[in-house]
């Protein structure tokens, strides 16, 4: 994540720190929420998100006076609000004027972006890319230390060998990057249900679980179904993690 090219848009910072807040980059997502506070001392959003991240780090005394700040911005949108009412009222007849008037003060607030959500067909390819890698390295790991069929020892180090694998996937899911190899070959990367990064001990409960489940049959087409109909498209193991997968913005 860059600055915004335009060093002069205020809602081009904002969405900058947005950006940076997603990533966990809480000083970056600060001093973009600041910038564009500056340049639009009315940005209503910029200053709420900014007490918010200050309260999460501990800043309580910054947090009030962006809280002030937000106080200010409403109580001076309201008293705008009035004047239009008081304006309208003397410039229509009276039989003209709505039962209810309804006036709002425009401070250049950041519209919401809904989230997109990762595709089936993505999500296969990038199981497919991810499974593949580490498929090759277990079958050249395990051929090395006695070819098949496996005794009782030799399928323990094949399932160690798995285990490793979910370690690393979770390493990267948790990581700024917030992907895989094959989830970033797709442009597709693991969240929380706020859009946040998850951390290492959720990214491992997403793995094992995955894994665990893959042992049944007909888990993969089970799973296919859950995803295509469900409105966030949850595996399984992202309902029991509580993770959801995001396309890039």
């Amino acid at each position: 994540m860059t600055d915004p090219v335009n060093q002069n848009d205020p809602v081009a910072w904002d969405r900058a720190g947005i950006e940076y807040q997603i990533q966990r980059d809480d000083l970056n997502a600060i001093r973009c929420f600041t910038r564009a506070t500056e340049l639009n001392p009315d940005y209503l959003d910029a200053w709420a998100r900014k007490g918010f991240l200050h309260i999460k780090m501990g800043m309580f005394e910054d947090a009030d006076k962006c809280k002030a700040r937000v106080r200010e911005i409403k109580e001076k949108a309201a008293v705008e609000g009035r004047k239009f009412q008081e304006v309208s009222r003397a410039q229509k007849p009276h039989h003209q004027i709505p039962s209810v008037v309804t006036a709002t003060h425009v401070t250049n607030t950041h519209e919401q972006v809904e989230p997109i959500y990762a595709k089936l067909w993505e999500r296969f390819c990038a199981v497919f890319v991810d499974d593949l890698i580490w498929f090759v390295l277990v079958i050249i790991a395990a051929v090395l230390v006695s070819p098949p069929p496996f005794n009782m020892i030799e399928m323990l180090f094949f399932y160690t060998i798995f285990f490793g694998y979910c370690v690393i996937l979770s390493y990267y899911e948790s990581s700024t990057v917030m992907a895989t190899i094959g989830k970033g070959n797709q442009k597709i990367h693991v969240t929380d249900k706020f859009g946040q990064r998850i951390s290492f001990t959720r990214s491992l409960l997403r793995n094992v679980t995955k894994f665990f489940f893959s042992l049944f049959p007909l888990y993969f087409l089970i799973n296919a179904v859950i995803i295509h109909y469900s409105k966030e498209k949850k595996a399984i193991h992202d309902y029991i993690a509580n993770t959801r997968v995001l396309k890039n913005n």
